[in-house]
């Protein structure tokens, strides 16, 4: 024991000195990994070298599109001259902001060709998370494409940096960023190989910060040679990018890539979330190695086995690592897929390399947790005890790692010293050694010396495959304003991981996760959050976590007993698979998913099961709709669960419709083209809505009651096949998502008949369970036969069609049934929307968008407290316009009216800069297509009193007049200058937007509510089934809607997941500021 204790604190005596020859021999086995790698120059020149064998071949395939190596050396040459410029000198560190588009990898290659490390930072991260960063790194420079430079520029995230630069395509700067032509530079990088950082990567960390990694070109040199070489990498291969550069994994995805020639192809996000895409992407993109965390690949391996086979041809390796898994998996993976893959299971931590051991496992095997293996050439692992000393075969121990892979240090010098040190190991060597924190033992498998993992020393965990620190998240919480006090737990449970945290005193959950979000990453945050009145503490004065493990495990057993039971076919549905997946024995209605023990990855698993059941949802929508019933709401079926079951329906003698019929509409195998897409369709693309169910335009048309089914559905098929978008269908094959144009031979058309008028409101929305952007087509139909009559209904979904496509093809169909006039032939989409991208050319609406996003930032804020979680559309009616309004004295219309709605709100929430969105139909022209815009405008209502009307009308009249010109468009805008805030723009997303619609259109007014006639129908035409026709809002939105019909021009509002009770205190503002605002008018430039 004198002995033993000795060892662990005297680093001159060796840690194997009480093992046998036996076990000595054993683990010098294990660490007999040296090995030699062929001479060569620096890291930087090997990449110049390697690009230039294959300059027109694709290097990187980003969200955004595709660099060839030419184009990539060239743009990060561009770069690195305009940092040298800027006073950036070898050894600096520069910063690169991620966001899964091209100009990131220009700029990390820029660093590197000036020997520089680069330290990648998520664009979208917490400012205060980022600005650490850039300190404790130090820092010389920060790189990053046009929007997300404006994305850190609006965050205020880098502005005492001097040297920014601008990356990619766009030459759009912020002020105090650097983009053009640099001059000439001739330096080329050093070729001399030396251990200069590489890159820096930072890493959760015990102490409440986290911690920057240091990495050299050594260590990374030898990673990369380890991997071409046992994976085979070669320059016609396409390795796949799953983690951002943010995380160390993404160095084994992209050097091995460009250090051969190969192609990195980058995963797009919404591909990534569900395993069914993503399986049939690989496919589609030939990918020939896949390096995966466990959870994605379990996810991969479930899709794949409850399809009963898939085919994966090109695959030749997949690298799993990040959590542990076992050998009957491994087993199954090779049964249900067709693939000459092999896996091999990593492990290692950030400060060794990405990794450090492998195990290359045999197919063959079923039984047992597969190991982590041996170390990798040139690394070495040791296990030794709590006193220090080298553990014998089979006895659990630390983890410590040496060797070549070792990462040179933290940015903390206090963090390196507490896990770094330098130990003699053997009877005549020194080396220096990595504390891992984590468990393991030696043990012979196959022959074979392996380490096998044990678990974790300390509260480090890995949930859903990232590296967590529970102190980091700990020191967060107890950061929160109004929080005394705070503890977090891990509660493990079969197949997931919850992290709870809990606070004293008492403020709201969600309070504390909106602070939260400002301190830590996404993947950080609790899954619960449960304040207490105080922190359960044990006899000698700590806090009890038993205790706190008990009551995570009361609240996930019991959160759900005094809940209401799920009504209808899909509420049913959905809280069964809920239960089976988070293992609890009943779901109700309105149960969290999170606070029952969700988690991310467990929403991908959700959303596969509810897939088989014929239930459509996305794993971004489980994310915002958190409880089943709101989730129902989203949902769309495949009338597998369109049944009625008598719960809802009202007992009022209508007919009993229980199903409609699936539509069998006959298609041509050709699979068509690709379309031009316009905006407004390619935004809803880029931002996931393709899915949505509320996301329908309806056309409801009123038919002779003798017309013949047949003409219908001839007269249907005719006008889906002339328009290309109502028959388009999503190709995933590619990396980004387009439409592809199916051909039509027949559209199918089911009849119903009834005696009940209600039977038309019955149907209507079932027909949103039969269109489709995958399996179906985005258009369907039913013809409901009545005493009084027969009425045509159709669904379309909303991001292919506007009023003006609709009006359109009610026009078409009343003339191909001879129930009307033809209407004239409309332009060519193509020539349309190469006229709106002429128009979007000369537009900056970078400055704009930005100070508009802030305000509405400024606005959710103040109405956060008043939202419900009901995702509830509340229509209240304001009172009538005054006459004046319409009359035309007081000029024109729509910047009176935008005035007073941004009165109205000025004195509702107290804003000074108010944002107003305004939808506008497209052209005229009534081509079948969606080219309406939104466009955002910033009304200044400041100061009170004599006088604010008037300031607020001028305000309003020069932002119609900057920004609601009749040429321009901002959607195109968006597109073309900052694509990078799409996810961010007013028309479509789940964030506060005050949306102003101008709908004074003289109609008469009928049952169904205002419509448009269709000539020689005696029918109506309604352009939405929401109560407005452009409803691109989302939770908090509020309307202005004026509706003019025979009883004069009266005032609603209309609030998103607002109630009526809200809504009404700022009915009253918004009359007296019409009011305020009804006789002024503008003289130049002021309001008089």
């Amino acid at each position: 024991m004198t002995t033993t204790s000795h060892a662990a604190t005297d680093p001159a005596l060796a840690l194997d000195t009480l093992l046998t020859p036996e076990e000595r021999a054993a683990w010098r086995a294990l660490n007999d990994q040296a090995r030699s790698w062929p001479e060569g120059p620096a890291l930087a020149r090997r990449l110049e070298e390697a690009a230039a064998r294959r300059a027109d071949e694709p290097a990187v395939q980003a969200d955004d599109g595709t660099y060839t190596y030419r184009e990539l050396h060239a743009e990060a040459d561009r770069i690195a001259a305009l940092l040298a410029e800027q006073g950036v000198t070898e050894g600096s560190t520069v910063a690169v902001a991620t966001a899964r588009r091209l100009g990131e990898y220009a700029a990390l290659l820029a660093a590197l060709k000036l020997n520089c490390a680069y330290l990648p930072l998520a664009a979208d991260g917490p400012a205060r998370r980022l600005e650490f960063m850039l300190a404790d790194s130090a820092a010389a420079a920060l790189v990053a494409d046009a929007p997300a430079a404006a994305l850190l520029s609006e965050a205020g995230v880098g502005s005492s940096l001097t040297a920014r630069v601008v990356a990619g395509a766009s030459r759009a700067a912020p002020a105090g960023w650097t983009t053009g032509e640099p001059a000439p530079r001739g330096r080329r990088p050093s070729a001399e190989p030396w251990d200069r950082t590489a890159y820096v990567v930072y890493t959760s960390g015990s102490t409440g910060t986290p911690k920057g990694v240091m990495t050299g070109e050594e260590a990374l040199l030898n990673f990369c040679a380890w991997y071409i070489d046992r994976h085979d990498v070669l320059p016609h291969d396409r390795l796949c990018q799953t983690a951002p550069l943010t995380f160390d994994p993404s160095v084994q995805q992209l050097f091995p890539a460009w250090l051969t020639g190969a192609c990195l192809v980058v995963v797009p996000d919404e591909v990534q979330r569900d395993g069914g895409e993503f399986l049939d992407w690989l496919a589609a993109e030939r990918i020939t190695h896949l390096d995966i965390v466990t959870p994605h690949w379990v996810q991969l391996l479930d899709v794949a086995a409850r399809r009963g086979r898939a085919a994966l041809p090109a695959l030749r390796w997949i690298v799993v690592g990040g959590e542990t898994y076992f050998f009957h998996q491994t087993h199954r993976w090779h049964r249900v897929v067709d693939s000459p893959a092999r896996l091999n299971t990593i492990y290692g931590p950030t400060e060794a390399t990405v990794n450090a051991t492998e195990f290359l496992v045999d197919p063959g095997v079923t039984e047992g947790q597969v190991p982590i293996g041996r170390p990798l050439p040139n690394y070495r692992a040791y296990v030794l005890d709590e006193t220090g000393a080298l553990c014998p075969p089979n006895i659990t121990g630390e983890l410590y790692l040496a060797g070549t892979g070792l990462a040179q240090r933290y940015c903390s010098l206090e963090a390196t010293e507490r896990s770094f040190h330098e130990r003699t190991v053997a009877e005549d060597s020194t080396e220096r050694l990595y504390r891992t924190g984590d468990l393991a033992r030696l043990v012979e498998f196959d022959g074979q010396w392996a380490l096998e993992f044990q678990g974790r020393t300390d509260t480090q965990v890995k949930v859903s495959g990232y590296r967590i620190e529970l102190e980091e998240i700990q020191a967060a919480l107890a950061a929160v304003p109004g929080v005394t006090a705070a503890a977090v737990v891990l509660r493990t449970e079969p197949a997931k991981q919850i992290v709870c945290g809990y606070v004293a005193p008492g403020l709201t959950g969600e309070q504390i996760r909106a602070e939260l979000a400002e301190r830590l990453p996404e993947y950080m945050l609790p899954h619960v959050i449960a304040p207490l009145p105080a922190l359960p503490l044990t006899a000698n004065g700590k806090v009890d976590k038993d205790r706190l493990l008990a009551l995570a495990a009361e609240r996930h057993a019991g959160a759900a007993t005094g809940g209401e039971e799920p009504r209808g076919p899909v509420e049913s549905a959905i809280a069964a698979i809920w239960a089976e997946v988070l293992g609890v024995p009943r779901v109700g209605a309105d149960d969290d998913f999170f606070v029952r023990g969700g988690s991310s990855l467990l929403a991908f698993r959700v959303v596969a099961l509810l897939r088989e059941k014929g239930v459509a949802i996305r794993a971004a929508d489980l994310l915002q709709a958190r409880t089943v019933r709101a989730l129902a709401e989203r949902a769309t079926t495949d009338g597998q669960l369109a049944a009625a079951d008598g719960t809802d329906a009202p007992d009022d003698g209508a007919d009993d419709i229980a199903l409609l019929p699936d539509p069998r509409h006959e298609l041509a195998d050709d699979t068509g083209h690709h379309l031009d897409l316009p905006p407004a369709t390619s935004l809803a693309l880029l931002t996931g809505d393709t899915e949505d169910v509320g996301d329908h335009a309806v056309l409801t048309l009123g038919l002779p009651l003798d017309i013949d089914p047949d003409a219908v559905r001839e007269a249907l098929t005719e006008v889906v096949r002339r328009h290309p978008l109502l028959r388009a269908r999503l190709d995933t094959s590619q990396a980004r998502l387009r439409l592809r144009a199916l051909h039509v031979v027949r559209f199918d058309l089911p009849v119903l008949e009834g005696n009940s008028p209600s039977l038309v409101d019955r149907v209507r929305p079932l027909l949103f369970g039969h269109t489709g952007l995958r399996r179906q087509l985005p258009v369907a139909a039913a013809l409901v036969r009545l005493p009084g009559g027969t009425r045509l209904l159709l669904a379309v979904r909303h991001l292919l069609v506007d009023g003006n496509a609709l009006r359109r093809i009610s026009r078409e169909l009343a003339a191909e049934l001879g129930l009307g006039a033809r209407p004239t032939p409309s332009a060519p989409l193509t020539e349309q929307l190469a006229e709106l991208r002429e128009r979007a050319r000369g537009m900056r609406p970078v400055r704009h968008l930005n100070a508009y996003l802030e305000a509405e930032r400024q606005a959710q804020r103040r109405l956060a407290p008043r939202l419900t979680a009901e995702h509830t559309v509340t229509e209240v009616a304001a009172g009538e316009l005054p006459a004046s309004f319409l009359d035309g004295a007081g000029g024109a219309l729509e910047p009176r009216l935008l005035a007073a709605a941004a009165l109205a709100v000025r004195r509702w929430l107290g804003l000074t800069a108010v944002p107003l969105s305004l939808p506008r139909q497209g052209s005229p022209a009534e081509t079948v297509a969606n080219l309406s815009d939104v466009v955002p405008l910033l009304i200044t209502a400041d100061g009170d009193g004599d006088g604010e009307a008037g300031r607020a009308l001028g305000a309003a009249t020069a932002a119609w007049a900057e920004h609601a010109r009749p040429e321009a468009h901002w959607s195109a805008a968006l597109l073309m200058h900052c694509p990078g805030l799409a996810h961010r723009w007013p028309g479509r997303r789940e964030v506060l937007t005050s949306s102003f619609l101008v709908a004074v259109e003289l109609a008469e007014a009928t049952a169904a509510g205002l419509g448009t006639a269709v000539p020689g129908t005696g029918g109506r035409m309604t352009d939405h089934d929401s109560p407005t026709a452009a409803d691109p809002a989302r939770s908090g939105s509020v309307q202005f809607t004026v509706a003019a019909d025979s009883a004069g021009p009266s005032l609603r509002l209309i609030g998103w997941d607002l109630p009526a009770a809200v809504l009404e205190e700022l009915a009253p503002l918004w009359r007296a500021a019409l009011a305020d605002v009804a006789d002024l008018r503008v003289s130049g430039g002021e309001a008089v």
